[in-house]
């Protein structure tokens, strides 16, 4: 048991990837199915069954099979918590609104009444959904399934094994007729057209899936004893049969599941048995008998007043528990379809026989003894099942049965959309309320995380984001999550919010700058909002002219910006000067800095020569001391010229010593005095010589 527990944790973890996790909120509806093994209305099943393929029956009474895609490639299984569950359809009938889908349980847990652990979810109703239904999964090799076929395939085609094994059923006959497709006890089955009279009829021989004999080394050659090559002592063949016809006498043995000829020295083989003489010649005996032989040895089961009986479905089921020598090692189970269990028989397993034949479906192995009526699900296990699975199995797949039950049909919250999902808005002005514009589902509530800012509030009970913000230091745009929760899950959104707060000026401009004619200055300041202020316009009144944002501000003097670099102003610049900041939240206007412009000496006294560098033309009774200095500071030249001697003053270019100076950049110093020796002014200036 250890064994077969570790081999199907490694079945699931490789389903996982097999699979992949759907994201089952893009599934539009889903449907809880419930399993109740308690003794109150369900399987009477107390253990807890691992790995286990449970039927789910769809109908018009439990399903709308127009909400589903064609074909059912959009149904999906899972736990209550999302974990995938691997399912196979065997049957999908919209037109009659008819489904059998085969789901892995990972557990059925016993004494169950269908509480949550015994539930699981059936989502359908997602467009553009490829079907997922994987019949090697949900009957896995690694959980001992080693051949299982339907049997619901076209007559004269031929039967598929749905394990990973692929073993194939070849239709055979001698005298009559292939397999034919029939209405089964789950979906389509087969009905064998055996013949008391002539013992003809129709059967499958089982091969691999490259043609090969099945009485080679290959799963379904169960050996006889552990100390044969491959030896596996245990294994469970079991089939839903409805015989037309028990035997009426020695020579009319019918094989349903055979690795032999009917003799009792098969390898092993499930048939319909002969009657005992004494039952023949006593008609109140009972004729009916389910046989299990392994070798000589043989256990059958009969039906009597357990309703054992012809025209109706039974499920069969034989194990071999143990080795030879080991008690009890046979059993046969038999229930019927009519709602009473037959129960089992035993005996004890002595003597082993190999035997080199093909497994048969429906007859002997040697084209004898053809079964007459319909079978349906047989299947193969390396694995002796005890009687709580083969019970469960019994109850969750007989037609009348009530174990499961698939609920109401749930729209899950999903697709929640907002009316924009990027909000900005001024701190302490009103947002424009963001409402739901869409949702699926029946929503009870909304929920938001992180806690959304200062002033604005959800709606618990309709989505609704709104209020006015109250931060003063803005928020740049931040992720808000808002779920949706209704019945049978939830949904979310994606709300971005940024706050924005309008400028604020924290450093004006100096009260007064003063600048002389051919100099310059700066006027600044700082700034702050959110987002940073995106224009900068400075203003300037001259008298009474005030040159205006319509008027593009004054860019005459200066770029945009915090700073006003004001360079070479003139008289007329004289006059007050303030800053507006502009960013979406708003705008601010700075204190005024005053701007005095004065004439230098040079401007005002001294006009320049054109064409004659270095030459000055002075007013009247003005006299001057002219001093020139290189750019290291030392003098190279200097005169003083009294007042009224003349009015033009000049430089060279020529040192004290007469020689012509280098060229470079050199510091004119001017002093102006009046005829009574008054200085009145003095500047500096530059000149270059060439």
């Amino acid at each position: 048991m250890k064994k077969h527990l570790s081999i199907g944790l490694l079945s699931l973890g490789l389903l996982s990837l097999s699979f992949g996790q759907d994201n089952y909120g893009q599934w539009t509806k889903y449907r809880e199915i419930s399993v109740n093994t308690s003794t109150s209305g369900g399987a009477s099943v107390s253990n807890n069954q691992r790995f286990f393929p449970m039927l789910v029956r769809l109908t018009n009474a439990n399903f709308v099979f127009a909400s589903a895609l064609s074909g059912g490639a959009d149904i999906r299984f899972a736990k209550l918590d999302g974990t995938h569950l691997p399912y196979q359809i065997e049957r999908w009938d919209a037109a009659n609104q008819l489904a059998d889908v085969w789901v892995l349980m990972d557990t059925v847990y016993g004494s169950n009444n269908g509480s949550v652990n015994n539930k699981i979810r059936m989502y359908y109703g997602k467009t553009g959904a490829v079907d997922s239904s994987r019949g090697d999964i949900v009957f896995s090799t690694l959980n001992n399934f080693q051949g299982v076929f339907h049997l619901g395939e076209a007559t004269n085609d031929t039967a598929r094994d749905a394990t990973g094994n692929r073993f194939r059923g070849i239709p055979r006959n001698r005298g009559g007729s292939n397999p034919a497709i029939t209405a089964g006890v789950i979906g389509n089955a087969k009905s064998f057209l055996g013949d008391t009279l002539t013992n003809n009829g129709g059967s499958y021989r089982l091969q691999t899936s490259t043609g090969g004999n099945t009485f080679t080394s290959n799963a379904l050659n169960f050996q006889n004893d552990s100390s044969t090559v491959n030896g596996l002592p245990l294994y469970t063949i079991s089939t839903w049969m409805n015989a037309s016809a028990f035997p009426t006498g020695t020579a009319n043995r019918k094989g349903i599941i055979t690795k032999s000829i009917g003799a009792n020295n098969a390898q092993w083989h499930l048939r319909m048995l002969d009657p005992a003489i004494e039952q023949i010649t006593h008609p109140i005996g009972d004729t009916m008998r389910v046989d299990f032989a392994d070798g000589p040895t043989a256990v059958y089961k009969q039906g009597g007043s357990l309703n054992l009986a012809t025209n109706q479905w039974i499920y069969v089921a034989a194990t071999r528990t143990g080795p030879v020598g080991t008690t009890g090692n046979m059993k046969i189970y038999a229930f019927s379809s009519g709602g009473t269990a037959s129960g089992s028989a035993g005996t004890s397993l002595t003597t082993t026989v190999r035997s080199d034949y093909d497994v048969t479906i429906g007859s002997f192995a040697n084209d004898s003894g053809f079964f007459s009526g319909k079978l349906d699900e047989v299947q193969f296990s390396n694995i002796a099942r005890d009687s709580q699975w083969l019970k469960l199995s019994y109850e969750t797949q007989k037609p009348t049965s009530a174990v499961l039950t698939v609920g109401v049909e749930v729209t899950p919250p999903s697709n929640l959309v907002y009316r924009t999902t990027t909000v900005s808005v001024n701190s302490g002005v009103a947002m424009t309320a963001d409402s739901v514009v869409s949702v699926n589902g029946t929503i009870t509530s909304y929920s938001v995380s992180p806690a959304l800012p200062a002033g604005l509030s959800l709606n618990t009970t309709n989505g609704i984001i709104s209020g006015t913000p109250t931060t003063t230091v803005g928020q740049v745009a931040t992720n808000y999550t808002v779920t949706a929760t209704g019945t049978g899950g939830s949904t979310t959104a994606i709300i971005s919010i940024a706050i924005n707060v309008a400028p604020t000026i924290s450093s004006n401009p100096v009260a007064t700058l003063a600048l002389v004619t051919n100099t310059s200055g700066k006027f600044g300041i700082t700034a702050t909002g959110l987002p940073a202020p995106t224009s900068y316009k400075w203003i300037r009144q001259r008298g009474v002219t005030i040159d205006t944002l319509a008027a593009g501000g004054i860019f005459s003097l200066n770029t945009r910006g915090d700073t006003l670099t004001i360079t070479n102003p003139t008289v007329a610049d004289t006059g007050l000067y303030k800053c507006r900041v502009v960013n979406v939240a708003g705008a601010a206007v700075s204190a005024t800095g005053r701007l005095t412009v004065t004439v230098g000496i040079l401007d005002r006294y001294v006009v320049r020569t054109p064409g004659r560098p270095f030459t000055y033309r002075l007013p009247e009774n003005i006299g001057m001391k002219m001093v020139v200095e290189n750019m290291s500071g030392r003098v190279v030249w200097s005169q003083e010229y009294e007042a009224g001697q003349g009015r033009v003053v000049s430089w060279g270019g020529l040192g004290h010593d007469g020689k012509q100076v280098s060229a470079g950049m050199y510091v004119v110093n001017l002093k102006l005095i009046t005829k009574d020796g008054k200085t009145i002014a003095e500047s500096h200036g530059t000149a270059t010589k060439n």
